[in-house]
């Protein structure tokens, strides 16, 4: 296969589509594909001639024969915003373009298909994602949204690494694609919502991914090229970052900066311990409080996240009995609202402290918090409190982490006491840290055992309240058992190498503030 000379401006024509699936090009038909370029200047004295070099901000459209790798047409096509590396158009001229990005394929189509497909042609995009959930040794779930309902397909690559005195001048340091490894994982169900799971990997393997669908009218979306690694085994040094209430602090200033400090510390995964949306009903605030602040870092690290009171939060202060985009946009087993998972030689449980904690009035018609009894709630007989024993019974890790919203131990306001009824179970069964939010501050608890302290055999409580800070909701003095206290925004990062812990909490700008090593 070869390409006219236009083609050939930066990187080649034929090396991109060698990285397209080939389940999307069937020999004979025609490809279509808009270049992208940059104008490094245009002929002004041109402008006024038939064939000018270009006008900035229209966009061209080249059919390729993939038989004979030559350009059957080029079409002009409409006006487009300009500003940037945009799309250009009419006559490529290699002495006036320099090309940036290169290829972008959107569909193949017969002749027939072409004039149809043409017309809306700008209207599938992927508006939310690629992000990753559910790590296993052997798997990833890999999700995106797309404005129009479409196929899901996902090509992973094994990566190679690159080293320094191999660099091609300006190439970035990273994890190249090997280029005969290709799996391909489709499902030809037309969702808004994608969900795939990429299974046979190996564990704590670095791979490259890019998402693609395909809309009825025959459109094709693909993803830049993101990377991922798969959950390691069990004796293999790990780290992940807690943070919480990019929506519910009401200070989304923050979230951008706070999930880019996060991504330069690289975890593995991590934990969002709720009110990450402000109502989590409202299908924008997903997008505006988690999805497009958080982008840069969920694309290559799959997070997980347990209920928070602002996922139920409707518009007029009032908690939905669920939360219909959190179960839509989360991939957990079910019942989603609580699960557990593995990790290394840790042992996670996420449970729900929303819909089982319920506010009532004493006789002095003071509201205090209650744990609900029933099925439903989180009392002794409950499903949830069954789950809860017998997932740490069984549980063999060396560390444990429990995860919920509402906090049992917090020198400040929002103290949901009533939790407290849990912690002989953490207890019992050798959790080493509860992990909560909803106090909009930073409190590290001393160890925990029998509501007194107890260096030797305690849970520690970790109020990691997150992307905002209220230091007015601080007690005017610490309680007995916290050991370190500071409203301002923040996340954790915990590393773990075999038997030894490391926690470190920095703020929003990356300035440390608290660490705490402990070994068993």
């Amino acid at each position: 296969m070869h390409f006219p000379k236009e083609f050939l401006l930066n990187r080649s024509l034929k090396d991109q589509c060698r990285e397209y699936p080939v389940s999307y090009v069937d020999p004979g038909e025609w490809i279509k594909v808009e270049v992208r370029l940059y104008a490094e200047k245009v002929d002004n004295a041109a402008k006024n001639r038939k064939d000018r070099p270009m006008d900035r901000g229209q966009r061209l459209r080249i059919l390729i024969d993939l038989c004979s790798g030559q350009a059957i047409r080029a079409e002009p096509s409409s006006k487009i915003r300009t500003g940037g590396p945009d799309l250009l158009t009419t006559r490529l001229n290699p002495s006036r373009l320099i090309a940036f990005v290169f290829l972008v394929v959107f569909e193949c189509f017969t002749g027939a298909q072409s004039k149809a497909a043409e017309e809306t042609a700008a209207d599938l995009q992927i508006v939310k994602g690629p992000y990753l959930q559910w790590p296993t040794r052997n798997s990833m779930t890999i999700m995106w949204e797309t404005s129009l309902e479409a196929s899901s397909r996902v090509t992973v690559f094994k990566t190679k690494r690159l080293h320094a005195h191999g660099r091609p001048p300006g190439h970035t340091p990273g994890l190249n694609s090997v280029a005969d490894s290709g799996k391909l994982t489709s499902d030809d169900t037309f969702e808004t919502i994608h969900e795939v799971i990429v299974d046979e990997l190996l564990p704590g393997t670095d791979y490259n991914y890019r998402v693609f669908s395909r809309d009825r009218a025959g459109q094709v979306i693909e993803s830049d090229e993101y990377s991922f690694r798969t959950a390691v085994d069990r004796d293999v040094p790990f780290s992940f970052g807690i943070t919480s209430e990019t929506g519910g602090s009401g200070q989304p200033q923050y979230n951008i900066p706070l999930f880019h400090e996060m991504s330069l510390l690289r975890p593995d995964f991590v934990l969002l311990a709720g009110d990450m949306v402000m109502n989590g009903p409202e299908y924008g605030d997903w997008d505006k409080f988690l999805f497009t602040p958080g982008r840069e870092l969920f694309v290559n690290t799959p997070f997980y996240l347990c209920l928070g009171n602002h996922e139920m939060l409707t518009k007029d202060g009032k908690l939905a009995d669920e939360s219909p985009w959190f179960n839509r946009f989360m991939s957990y087993p079910p019942p989603e609202r609580y699960y557990s998972f593995d990790y290394g030689n840790a042992h996670f449980t996420a449970i729900d402290s929303i819909t089982t904690v319920d506010y009532r009035a004493n006789e002095k018609g003071e509201i205090s918090p209650v744990l609900r009894g029933g099925s439903d709630g989180l009392r002794p007989g409950s499903t949830q409190y069954d789950f809860l024993v017998n997932d740490l019974k069984s549980s063999m890790a060396v560390w444990k982490f429990v995860f919920f919203h509402y906090s049992p131990y917090v020198s400040a306001d929002f103290e949901v006491d009533a939790l407290r009824e849990l912690c002989p179970v953490f207890e019992k069964y050798g959790v080493d840290f509860v992990v909560t939010s909803h106090t909009i501050v930073y409190e590290r608890s001393h160890p925990i055992r029998s509501n007194q302290i107890d260096h030797d055999d305690g849970t520690i409580y970790l109020v990691a309240g997150g992307s905002g800070s209220y230091p007015q909701w601080l007690t005017p003095k610490r309680a007995w058992h916290t050991a370190m206290s500071r409203a301002v925004p923040h996340f954790v990062q915990f590393s773990i190498a075999r038997n030894v812990l490391e926690l470190k909490v920095f703020d929003y700008e990356g300035q440390l503030f608290d660490t705490l090593t402990l070994t068993k």
